[in-house]
């Protein structure tokens, strides 16, 4: 079962929410250029002209915001959609299991699949995979803007996307790792868990309900460790990607000063490189 197959079956709310990322992006960069040629009109003086380049962004910056009202109500719709057919999917193979093979797993996995995993694979395979879509659209048009004002700004974005897109890729065998791990620790909680509330009856009887937390917050502090240790991983490949992209903006934003410094292209080029490719 891939992601690709489950987008594919419902491929016309994908089609749409990507569709919906691309303009998002072509509107994000209309504002941008015209917030920079507002800022160069200004400067030379034109300021009828500056109040129409002004509406222009405010108009792009209000569909832009339309559009990530969209976006989010959409992607929420393609997550519930592909989890459905997951679970029909899991179900239609549990019910060709023989009674042998169904039985080698406890129920507490079965249920697993069909509500941590799914969880997992909404945020971190459907909604990547979307923002991947996002970002690569945002690239694009925002690095249009910059050959608009100087070619050069363009090659600088160009190698430092390049570095920002191999950097997670360090991650990669970490964070695959600790994920199996954190999905494995689920379904053991999932299992303990059960196993707790099947010995109810018999708790019951002797007295000793208090089992039933003590045993649950200590299956959940073991279940912890993992998904703590897989949030480390994440964090420290965010924090670092982050980084990057701060410095990025500050290369793009001195390179554009010194272009309008030799005067090789207008003020502007500083509002679009602000803009530009994170």
């Amino acid at each position: 079962m891939t992601l690709y197959k489950y987008l594919q079956e419902h491929r016309y709310q994908t089609a749409g929410l990507i569709a919906i990322h691309i303009v998002n992006s072509a509107l994000q960069t209309l504002g941008g250029i015209a917030s920079a040629n507002a800022l160069t009109v200004l400067v030379a003086g034109h300021f009828k002209t500056f109040i129409c380049w002004i509406l222009a962004m405010l108009l792009a910056y209000l569909l832009f915001a339309a559009g990530i009202y969209l976006s989010i109500y959409r992607l929420a719709i393609i997550k519930q959609r592909v989890d459905t057919s997951l679970r029909r999917d899991i179900s239609q193979r549990i019910a060709k299991s023989s009674f042998a093979q169904f039985h080698s797993q406890p129920d507490g996995t079965y249920s697993s699949w069909m509500s941590n995993d799914l969880a997992v694979i909404n945020s971190e395979a459907i909604e990547n995979f979307f923002a991947i879509i996002a970002a690569v659209a945002d690239v694009i048009f925002a690095s249009l803007t910059l050959a608009y004002f100087h070619y050069s700004i363009l090659i600088t974005v160009f190698v430092l996307s390049i570095a920002m897109m191999l950097l997670p890729k360090v991650f990669k065998k970490s964070l695959a790792k600790a994920s199996l791990k954190r999905t494995e620790s689920n379904e053991k909680l999932m299992s303990e868990i059960e196993d707790v509330l099947e010995g109810f009856n018999a708790l019951f009887m002797l007295n000793a309900r208090d089992l039933i937390v003590s045993k649950t917050v200590a299956a959940s502090k073991k279940s912890n460790q993992t998904a703590e240790n897989y949030s480390n991983i994440f964090a420290r490949m965010m924090a670092i990607v982050n980084g990057l992209s701060i410095v990025s903006q500050v290369i793009v934003l001195a390179q554009a000063g010194l272009l309008i410094f030799f005067k090789m292209t207008a003020i502007g080029a500083v509002s679009a490189a602000q803009t530009g490719p994170k």
